[in-house]
C-alpha cells in the first residue's frame, strides 16, 4: 500500500514545477517575448542569435546590454513606428547562438520587452561569390529560396514600382560579424515577425564580403528591383532600397562591398536610364539624388557618417562605369518626342528603320537586365538597324546618342513569327 505522504509529495512537486513553467516566457517558433522586470538585470536559459527591445520612445539616455562579454549600445530602430510611447531598438545580432543576456543597471527604466529572435541555422551551404567580368550586367546574387530555406515564405500582393532613386542604407549591426547568412536570414525575422511587415524592407543586401542577397521577394511577376520596399519612411514609391551589411559611422565599406554596389546601382542606371549625378523630385525631398542616403529623406544617422560621405565619389563612379559601358546618360533626355520614328515597332525581322531630325553618331541595343547586344555606328539621319540574327522575342531597350553626347532612349519589341 502507498503511503499518504509519498502521494502527497508527488503531487507537491508536481504543482511546483507547473508554478514556475507558469513564469516562463513562451517560446514561438521564430521570436520569443519576455517582459524585463525592474528589479532583475540578468536573463538565462533563453536561446537567441538576435535580440532587439522595446524601449520608451521619449528617453534620450544611453542604454546597453551585455551579450557573451561583448557591450551593444541600444538605440531606437528609426523604421520602427511609436507605439503607446514605445518603439523598437535597433537588432543586435550575434554569430553564435546565446542564452542569456544583462542590462545595464541605468538601462532598466527605459527598456521594457526583448525579443529573442531564434534564427535556426541554414543547413544549405550557398554559393560563394562569382566575379563577372562584365560590369554593365546585373551581378549574381543570392536568391530569397536559398537564404531564406527554412524560414516562413512571405504571402503578401506585391506592387510593382518604377524606379528614380537608389536609397543607400546601412544595416547598423556589428562589424565584426562573419556570419552574413545568418544576419540576413536574422533582419528578415525581426522585419516580418517581430515588426510585423510583409517581407524584407530592403531590394537588396549587401555583405562586407560583396555577396550581394536579393531582399524582398518580387513572386512570379515582378523583378527584383521592381517591387515596392519597405525602407523609406513610408514613402518608397519610385524607391530601391540597398542595404550595406555592418555600421559605417567611422568606417567605410570594404572594397568588395563597394565593388557590388557600384556594379548593382550602375546596371540599374542603365536599364532605367538614370544620371547617377542628377536629382529630382520625392516627397520627402524635391532635390533627392538619383543615388542618396536615408538621411535624404528621413531624420536618420543612416546609412552613417562616413558612407554618406562617400557617396559623392559613389555617384562619380557609377557615372564613369556606365559611359564605360557605352552609355551617356543626359540631363536632356526626352523618351517622349517627335524627332525619333522606328519602324516597325513591333518588329518581325531583323531590320529596324528610323528616321530622326538629329545629328546622330551611335546607337546600343540593351536587353532588359542591361546586357549590351549590339552597337552601329549613324552616319545618316534615316538609316536601318541590323539586329542579332538570333535575338528573341521580348522588349528592348535602343539608345540613340546624338553628337552632343544626349542619349535618346527608345523601347523596342521583337515580335518575330515562327
Amino acid at each position: 500500500m502507498i503511503k499518504m505522504d509519498t502521494v502527497l509529495k508527488k503531487y507537491f512537486w508536481i504543482l511546483l514545477i507547473s508554478s514556475c513553467m507558469i513564469n516562463l516566457p513562451v517560446k514561438a517558433q521564430w521570436v520569443t517575448k519576455i517582459t524585463l522586470e525592474q528589479n532583475t538585470t540578468k536573463y538565462q536559459n533563453l536561446e537567441f542569435r538576435a535580440i532587439a527591445l522595446e524601449m520608451d520612445a521619449t528617453t534620450s539616455t544611453k542604454a546597453s546590454i551585455r551579450v557573451a562579454d561583448k557591450l551593444y549600445d541600444i538605440v531606437p530602430d528609426e523604421h520602427s513606428p511609436i507605439s503607446d510611447g514605445l518603439r523598437m531598438s535597433n537588432l543586435i545580432v550575434i554569430d553564435d547562438a546565446q542564452t542569456g543576456f544583462s542590462l545595464i543597471a541605468s538601462s532598466q527604466k527605459q527598456l521594457k520587452s526583448a525579443y529573442l529572435i531564434h534564427t535556426p541555422e541554414l543547413k544549405k551551404k550557398l554559393k560563394s561569390k562569382s566575379d563577372t567580368l562584365d560590369s554593365c550586367t546585373h551581378p549574381v546574387m543570392i536568391l530569397q529560396e536559398e537564404w531564406r530555406d527554412g524560414l516562413p515564405d512571405p504571402d503578401y500582393d506585391r506592387i510593382p514600382n518604377m524606379v528614380s532613386h537608389q536609397i543607400i542604407h546601412h544595416s547598423a549591426t556589428d562589424n565584426e560579424l562573419t556570419d552574413y547568412v545568418n544576419l540576413v536570414r536574422s533582419i528578415y525575422l525581426y522585419h516580418t515577425e517581430v515588426n510585423g511587415w510583409s517581407d524584407i524592407g530592403y531590394n537588396y543586401l549587401i555583405s562586407p564580403d560583396g555577396l550581394l542577397f536579393a531582399g524582398r521577394d518580387p513572386g512570379e511577376n515582378l523583378s527584383q528591383d521592381s517591387v515596392l520596399g519597405a525602407h523609406f519612411c513610408a514613402s518608397n514609391t519610385g524607391t530601391m532600397g540597398i542595404c550595406m551589411l555592418g555600421t559605417f559611422m567611422t568606417q567605410t565599406p570594404g572594397e568588395e562591398a563597394l565593388s557590388t554596389l557600384n556594379q548593382l546601382i550602375s546596371w540599374k542606371a542603365i536599364q532605367s536610364n538614370l544620371d547617377p549625378e542628377a536629382s529630382s523630385a520625392h516627397p520627402l525631398n524635391q532635390e533627392l539624388g538619383t543615388i542618396a542616403g536615408h538621411r535624404d529623406g528621413c531624420s536618420t544617422a543612416c546609412p552613417g557618417d562616413a558612407l554618406y560621405a562617400m557617396l559623392p565619389q559613389i555617384r562619380e563612379k557609377s557615372l564613369e562605369t556606365i559611359q564605360d559601358c557605352g552609355v551617356f546618360p543626359g540631363l536632356n533626355v526626352n523618351t517622349n518626342n517627335q524627332e525619333m520614328t522606328l519602324f516597325p515597332n513591333p518588329i518581325n525581322g531583323n531590320i529596324l528603320r528610323f528616321t530622326t531630325s538629329l545629328s546622330l553618331k551611335r546607337a546600343i541595343l540593351f536587353d532588359l537586365a542591361g546586357h549590351q547586344l549590339e552597337s552601329w555606328q549613324i552616319t545618316s539621319n534615316q538609316d536601318a538597324l541590323r539586329l542579332p540574327q538570333q535575338i528573341k522575342n521580348g522588349l528592348y531597350f535602343i539608345h540613340f546618342i546624338s553628337q552632343k553626347d544626349r542619349v535618346i532612349p527608345v523601347k523596342i519589341i521583337v515580335n518575330k513569327q515562327y
